[in-house]
């Protein structure tokens, strides 16, 4: 009897051993499950943190860069000065005299800053980078300074009558040859790029101002391809005001 008591123990020791092993395996399961679940909440947790200060950064420093345009309204961003040549001739009975005269022209180009609306703004979280869209250049009307002007006139005889006529003909003609020396390619190209410059620089005062040094701005005229279309970019809802956006994410 003795004997079998002692059987009947040492075959209940190793069935209790395996059913706390069954049992300490699946605590430990458990606990890495929770413990795995709780890591990744706490991830995401801070990724969507993450996530919305990128978002308050970007709209932050929008309304900024707006608020500072609005104010600019029409900003010069270049003068560009040269010359033109204006030709005339009067056909009298007898004689036809002829005139050139060479004309200082200053030509002043402006971005209307002002017109921009939110949609203009485009904020790239992953790199920081604010994308401008803004309006091409606004040619404003040459200023020819007909008093430094320098004319020459030729002809055997120049009546009163030819010199008013011609006079009428270098001045409209130098109207014209103005506004083709302001729409010229390489003026047009030199005048975006100092717009280019003077927005940037307009944009970053705000921003380094209110300490935001990490926030890159980019500008983009129209006619541009759009970078910021191919990368996630994040752009508030234009029906919403901003604090309802990211109330929503």
């Amino acid at each position: 009897m003795q004997a079998n008591r002692r059987n009947n123990k040492r075959a209940a020791f190793p069935a209790r051993r395996q059913s706390n092993s069954k049992a300490f395996i699946l605590f430990a399961l458990i606990s890495l499950c929770a413990v795995g679940y709780y890591l990744w909440s706490a991830r995401k947790a801070a990724e969507a943190k993450t996530a919305k200060a990128e978002l308050d950064l970007g709209l932050e420093a929008a309304r900024m860069v707006g608020a500072k345009f609005e104010k600019a309204a029409a900003v010069k961003v270049g003068v560009i000065k040269g010359k033109v040549v204006a030709k005339a001739e009067f056909k009298g009975r007898i004689f036809t005299p002829t005139q050139e005269s060479l004309f200082p022209v200053t030509v002043d180009y402006f971005i209307n800053l002002d017109r921009m609306g939110k949609e203009a703004y485009h904020w790239n979280a992953r790199n920081g980078t604010l994308t401008i869209d803004m309006p091409d250049v606004t040619v404003a009307k040459p200023n020819i300074d007909e008093g430094a002007a320098i004319i020459r006139q030729h002809g055997s005889f120049i009546s009163r009558e030819a010199a008013l006529a011609m006079a009428r003909q270098v001045s409209v003609r130098a109207e014209a040859k103005s506004r083709a020396f302001a729409y010229d390619p390489k003026n047009m190209t030199k005048a975006r790029e100092n717009a280019r410059t003077v927005v940037t620089n307009l944009a970053l005062q705000p921003l380094k101002a209110a300490g935001m040094t990490n926030v890159r701005v980019a500008v983009s005229f129209p006619w541009e391809p759009k970078t910021y279309l191919n990368q996630p970019s994040q752009q508030w809802d234009r029906s919403r005001r901003p604090e309802e956006v990211i109330e929503g994410r």
